[in-house]
């Protein structure tokens, strides 16, 4: 029952989604986006702040799957047991930053926009990418490689995107190379398949106990392409930052500052 509602309200939020992406893909389309204060309506979106941002100041971030190996209670009882499912609207939340990409890739001046949605959603970017990540799922895999996406093609224009580049690149960079990269002919011992459809992918029984994938196996070979991708958003956020009017002109006073200092010392 908890999963289809869940579904049914996710449904609901892909087709509006799937809309707006469509409208994203060119600089017009995204300028009437900007003018019905798209990004602010999707800041503000319920159902995607239940589905990724803690319920009270304290708590945790909402997972990504639903564990159901020991059935799930709902309004009308106990549910089957199985092997843990994707929740519905963590998926629409993926697609909800697949769209503010589109936009700001679209209309790289209009980038500016997306500012509000990335500061309303900066603790759940900031999560996924450093400590998320080292849970090893594929879903929160999915949900880095976008969201370094957002940051490649905002941080020159977005203040908080500036600052989540700031927070989290190191610790992307590090486990990526770490823990994706270093035995690619070998089965990640990080990343395991845990809903039905990706043991199928890891050519795996869908009712096995939780195991590696297979090499070579489509859940392999997904799993290597987004840490690729994650990789490579990130060195281009870092780019975007380091060449942005704000860090080039801070560079500069830092420097004048220290030949400064140097004139100061060599001084007689």
């Amino acid at each position: 029952w908890e999963r289809a509602m869940e579904a049914a309200w996710a449904c609901h939020l892909d087709a509006a989604i799937s809309v707006l992406l469509a409208i994203a893909q060119t600089p017009e389309g995204v300028v009437l986006l900007a003018e019905h204060k798209v990004f602010l309506l999707l800041a503000h979106c319920q159902l995607l702040r239940a589905a990724t941002l803690p319920a009270e100041p304290s708590g945790s971030f909402p997972g990504a799957y639903v564990d159901t190996s020991a059935g799930l209670t709902g309004a009308f009882g106990p549910g089957p047991s199985g092997p843990p499912w994707r929740r519905p609207l963590h998926a629409s939340w993926c697609r909800a930053l697949l769209l503010v990409a589109s936009a700001a890739a679209s209309a790289p001046r209009l980038a500016s926009e997306a500012n509000i949605f990335i500061e309303v959603f900066a603790p759940r970017i900031a999560y996924v990418l450093r400590s998320g990540l080292q849970l090893g799922q594929l879903a929160l895999l999915e949900e880095a490689s976008i969201a370094c996406r957002v940051l490649a093609l905002t941080s020159r224009r977005c203040s908080a995107a500036e600052s989540l580049v700031a927070q989290t690149a190191a610790h992307v960079c590090s486990f990526v190379v770490g823990s994706c990269l270093t035995e690619r002919g070998s089965p990640s011992e990080v990343f395991m398949p845990l809903a039905a459809v990706e043991r199928l992918g890891a050519n795996l029984d869908s009712e096995s106990e939780a195991s590696p994938a297979e090499v070579p196996s489509i859940f392999h070979q997904r799993i290597e392409y987004l840490a690729l991708e994650t990789l490579r958003n990130m060195f281009a956020a870092l780019l975007a930052v380091a060449t942005s009017p704000s860090w080039l002109s801070l560079e500069a006073c830092v420097a004048s500052q220290g030949h400064v200092s140097v004139a100061q010392v060599t001084a007689p």
